[in-house]
């Protein structure tokens, strides 16, 4: 039988950050995790929040780091998907986020997903 493909979806708000996990048909493996972003915490504890609500999104699906196949960020305004960069925040976000993201996460860096 073939390992189960989960993927993890954040999307970054200036309110709050929401990531789930979703197996291969894209059928949620559990409810949303919502967090709220705080961006007067500063940069970073925003990537820190980032990390933390991927940490818990994966959490609830059941599921440990491993077993993700591939995370994805939407974010406010423009990205560099190449450098992980974000070009043009809402706030106090501009960092190179995939390498934050691949370093918490310890995941490949590859395509359009972190």
């Amino acid at each position: 039988m073939a390992a189960r493909l989960i993927y993890v979806g954040l999307d970054v708000g200036g309110t709050t950050m929401k990531a789930a996990a979703v197996d291969d048909n894209g059928s949620p493996l559990s409810a949303p995790v919502v967090m709220d972003t705080n961006p007067s915490r500063g940069q970073e504890a925003g990537l820190e929040t980032m990390c933390e609500t991927i940490r818990r999104a994966i959490s609830a699906a059941g599921a440990t780091l491993a077993d993700v196949t591939a995370i994805g960020v939407a974010t406010p305004g423009l990205m560099d998907i190449k450098a992980g960069l974000i070009l043009d925040p809402k706030g106090d976000f501009k960092d190179k986020i995939a390498a934050r993201a691949k370093e918490d996460a310890e995941l490949p860096k590859g395509g359009a997903g972190v």
